[in-house]
């Protein structure tokens, strides 16, 4: 019994030519001729950032912003929605500013509501280590929980392997996000073990080997 799946992808995205550092970090800031509000940095690289506060800036008008190093800093808003701003700097900012800016930050303390922005641009293992380190477990907290051996933890936030996608539905459960937000922006990596799975599961429902199915992807 012969069985195909389709998957028909997207346009791939556009890649940024100044990769973006996930982080968090309150600031102030404003319109130039304005008052000096809240603001937190969520992530940012020599061109641009992603900013979030209470006052929405609209697309297109101007902002200063306090970084370290750098001082005010001029920006433009490029996009905004649901109290998130895209923005892109006037003038690109140093290294020097990009590491203060890093040294600063807490990513550990995200709230809640701005999680998938950050899940979307960081790496898995960097994301689960932050992740299980905010639910104050140790990796042989997490093994036990799974059933799998620390070394095995470790290899996984240190990315030289991956777990399976069925732990996943376990992992996130333990770690109170989404299997969506704990798989990110990365889960092409996980292809191989969807397939792997996916051909036990139907060779399971129509009594036969996993062996025995092919499923074709055309792309």
């Amino acid at each position: 019994m012969p069985l195909a799946a389709y998957l028909e992808s997207a346009a791939p995205a556009k890649r940024r030519r100044h990769p973006r550092r996930t982080l968090r970090l309150s600031s102030t800031g404003g319109k130039p001729d304005g008052d000096a509000i809240p603001l937190t940095i969520l992530n940012i690289s020599s061109a641009g950032m992603l900013i979030a506060g209470e006052v929405e800036f609209a697309k297109g008008e101007t902002i200063d912003i306090d970084l370290p190093q750098a001082g005010r800093v001029r920006a433009k808003i490029v996009w905004s929605s649901a109290g998130q701003m895209g923005c892109i700097f006037a003038a690109p900012i140093s290294q020097a500013t990009l590491s203060a800016v890093e040294l600063r930050s807490d990513a550990g303390d995200m709230p809640e509501n701005l999680l998938p922005t950050a899940l979307a641009t960081e790496r898995f293992s960097a994301r689960l280590k932050r992740l299980r380190n905010r639910k104050g477990l140790t990796q042989a907290d997490l093994a036990e929980a799974l059933g799998v051996s620390e070394p095995a933890v470790c290899a996984w936030e240190l990315g030289r392997s991956r777990p399976r996608m069925g732990r996943m539905e376990t992992l996130s459960r333990l770690l109170d996000v989404s299997i969506a937000d704990l798989v990110g922006s990365d889960a092409r990596a996980d292809v191989p073990d969807i397939l792997a799975e996916a051909k036990q599961h139907i060779a399971r429902i129509v009594g036969t080997t996993a062996d025995k199915i092919h499923i074709m992807i055309e792309i």
